[in-house]
Order: C-alpha cells, then sequence, then structure tokens
C-alpha cells in the first residue's frame, strides 16, 4: 500500500539552517545511492548546488521570509515488492500528474530523493 504524506515544517523551524539540512538530509549518499546509481536529482536546479539556487531564486523574487521550503515524503510496504527505481518513478508520477499542490510545486525548484533505508 503507498501513502503518501506532507510533513508541515512549523513556521519557527523555517530558517535558511532547517533547510539546508533538510536538502542534506534527504540526499545523503547512503541512502540514495542503489546499486551506484544515484536517486537524487533535481527539478530546475543541480542537487549539488540545489541551496545555492534555492536562495538565490529566493532573493530575486524577493521570499527571503515565511515558509522557506516544503516537505513531502511517499512511503511503501515492504510487500508491495519495489526496486528503489521503480519507487522513485512512482514519486515522479506523483508530483508531475497528481495532486494540485504537488503539481504547483512541481513548476518550482525542487529535490526529489528516494530514500533506500527504510
Amino acid at each position: 500500500m503507498t501513502v503518501a504524506t506532507f510533513i508541515a515544517i512549523k513556521n519557527t523551524k523555517q530558517t535558511r539552517g532547517a533547510m539546508a539540512g533538510a536538502m542534506g538530509y534527504v540526499a545523503q549518499d547512503e541512502k540514495t545511492q542503489w546499486r551506484g546509481i544515484s536517486l537524487v536529482a533535481g527539478h530546475n536546479c543541480v542537487p549539488q548546488s540545489s541551496y545555492i539556487e534555492f536562495l538565490t531564486t529566493k532573493k530575486r523574487f524577493h521570499k527571503m521570509e515565511g515558509r522557506q521550503f516544503y516537505h513531502f515524503v511517499q512511503s511503501f510496504a515492504e510487500g508491495d515488492h519495489l526496486s528503489p527505481q521503480m519507487a522513485n518513478a512512482i514519486g515522479v508520477e506523483l508530483a508531475e500528474k497528481s495532486s494540485p499542490i504537488l503539481k504547483y510545486w512541481w513548476q518550482h525548484i525542487s529535490i526529489r530523493a528516494t530514500c533506500i533505508t527504510t
């Protein structure tokens, strides 16, 4: 069974440091490398420089205050028998085609990572 959740990050935790921490956490090599393939990708950015790109875009559009980032999680049961690549592909499809909120998010800079350790 697939479960998609939205993690509401409290506004008091909406700092640039928290954003950098979340980005670093989701993109850890030991959690996102599968058979030598990185399951981290950027959308409208390069994952390795995404934090700088996020900040540059925020400064350009005067969005340095308030909500800095969102964190979405999609989980699968062990019984689903999905490879990490298939789980990643499902996540991309969810972001591109499903929820109006995710469609809105998909128009902006984002990073996507598939964790293989859970």
